[in-house]
């Protein structure tokens, strides 16, 4: 798990780097495609992090912890840079697929205005991939008629719909670090390297 409470902003930027590249020589992606810095169990979000991710070309984040309150804001640097942040610390990762959607869905547009909401749902750690359950009872729901409509999709399809509409959202302009105060990683070999 990241821990951008403690690392240096050089290593922050160094390890957005090393990403681009593999996955540019790996995966073939062009450098320009990483929008989304993906941070589901990390414990504290350094203020600085906005106008790091924001000159590497991400402008998006996602985490499961540390949050305000808020479930769609833009997250503002110290240095006014902003990135529009998707806390899911309400539900977490890893959620079931049912009837309770519409509440969420209810929920998420009365504090937003926005009707779309991001769901990441499956088994594992930090959403792993769909059973065949979830999937036919995703299908079953979205064939009632009065439902919100459910769509198999990506963060950068969320993301991509909801940022037009993003713009009378809150903006959030401090640290994430309210959860787990002083819980940082016990792995002295990366202590040592940043």
């Amino acid at each position: 798990e990241g821990d951008k409470n403690m690392a240096s902003g050089e290593i922050m930027c160094r390890q957005l780097l090393y990403t681009k590249r593999w996955l540019r020589d790996n995966l073939g992606m062009n450098l320009d495609a990483v929008k989304i810095d993906w941070e589901c169990d990390t414990f504290g979000h350094a203020h600085t992090v906005p106008g790091i991710l924001r000159r590497a070309g991400v402008t998006r984040y996602y985490h499961h912890r540390a949050g305000v309150g808020l479930r769609l804001y833009w997250w503002q640097g110290k240095d006014g840079s902003r990135v529009l942040a998707y806390d899911d610390a309400p539900y977490g990762y890893n959620g079931a697929i049912g009837p309770h959607l519409g509440r969420v869905a209810v929920d998420f547009y009365k504090a937003t205005g926005i009707k779309h909401v991001m769901w990441v749902f499956g088994v594992g750690d930090h959403g792993g991939g769909p059973t065949r359950r979830a999937l036919e009872t995703m299908r079953d729901l979205d064939s009632w008629p009065i439902f919100p409509r459910l769509v198999n999709s990506t963060t950068d399809r969320y993301f991509s719909t909801v940022e037009p509409l993003a713009s009378d959202l809150p903006v959030v302009d401090q640290e994430l670090n309210f959860v787990f105060r002083g819980c940082y990683t016990s792995e002295s070999n990366v202590k040592r390297a940043n």
